[in-house]
């Protein structure tokens, strides 16, 4: 039967198969893609481009890696999402991830609750400032903004605090200079989408600063995927990683000292103002003012709020009149 069907519709055949591995995947991941639909897309891709299924035909191993890879990861190849891809690479198949793909494995794994990613140009207004603060980037969108410089990305944790990685373009560069694509052929994405490129090779250097929890495998897995279909030198990427690793922990250690630091000043202020105000008062109104006014059943309350809400009681006692 196998020889009355053309390449692609073996590749099919090959591919409805693979039905309860996927979803096994699916299941550990906490993944809600369905086989049906993502196997459709993938025969789609293939039945669209005769390279692509000679390839997946030649090479049947390297196709049931990269469907089973959807589902460990959890993207859709849905054309119209931009997210994942199946792409032909060195007589393989492999998965391709889009930097939009590898954000929104993040944010749905709940590792972060926002990322963006900009390349910065020579004539842009650009100030760096700090690991934990978001930077300053101003652009005329609809004017020539030079060559460019860098790229960076921010990302905003589950607990409302900025994490920032930036890259310049050389540092860019370099890692583009590690897929064999480019440096052997000079061709592929970072030729024909550079600044894309850009964003992904700064996405996925700030996911090793960002909290991990138990469905962070997701993108490490993603990261892998494109690490080895593009090359690069695993070693060489491991010593950044464990450089940029370190310094995020300092990094965090500094910002927690900080935060608690200025959490006890401001608390401290809050102390001084109540005494003035309940100056006078009796328990029960003093119990009162503090449930109702300053929202907590005890002192200790006021250290588990965040600074901005400390911040917000600061304020609203001083616009009492003692």
């Amino acid at each position: 039967m196998s020889g009355q069907l053309t390449v692609a519709q073996q590749c099919e055949v090959f591919i409805n198969k693979l039905e309860s591995n996927f979803v096994q995947l699916t299941s550990e991941a906490n993944s809600e893609l369905k086989f049906k639909q993502e196997a459709m897309f993938a025969i789609q891709l293939i039945k669209a481009n005769d390279y692509l299924a000679n390839i997946a035909y030649s090479n049947s191993e390297s196709l049931r890696n990269a469907v089973l890879n959807i589902a460990s990861i959890g993207l859709t190849l849905n054309p119209t999402e931009k997210k994942a891809y199946l792409i032909p690479r060195k007589g393989s198949i492999c998965l391709d991830i889009s930097y939009i793909g590898l954000v929104d494995i993040a944010v749905a794994t709940g590792m972060i609750k926002h990322v963006n990613a900009k390349v910065v140009h020579e004539k842009d207004t650009f100030e760096y400032k700090g690991t934990t603060v978001e930077p300053i980037h101003n652009f005329n969108p609809f004017s020539e903004r030079g060559k460019k410089i860098g790229v960076y990305c921010t990302a905003i944790t589950a607990d409302n605090h900025f994490l920032t990685e930036m890259m310049s373009v050389e540092e860019c560069y370099e890692i583009r200079n590690r897929s064999e694509s480019y440096s052997k052929k000079k061709r592929g994405p970072w030729v024909t989408d550079e600044s894309e490129m850009m964003k992904k090779t700064v996405i996925k250097r700030a996911s090793k600063l960002w909290p991990k929890n138990n469905l962070s495998k997701r993108l490490d897995t993603a990261i892998s995927a494109i690490n080895e279909h593009e090359g690069i030198n695993f070693k060489a990427e491991q010593e950044e990683q464990d450089r940029i690793a370190e310094q995020a922990y300092k990094d965090r250690k500094e910002q927690e000292k900080k935060d608690k630091q200025r959490k006890e000043e401001i608390i401290q202020s809050i102390g001084e103002n109540c005494k003035n105000i309940c100056e006078g008062m009796n328990t029960l109104e003093k119990m009162d003012f503090m449930t109702t006014k300053l929202k907590v059943s005890n002192w200790n309350d006021l250290y588990k709020k965040k600074i901005s809400e400390l911040e917000e009681i600061i304020e609203y006692l001083s616009t009492i009149e003692v």
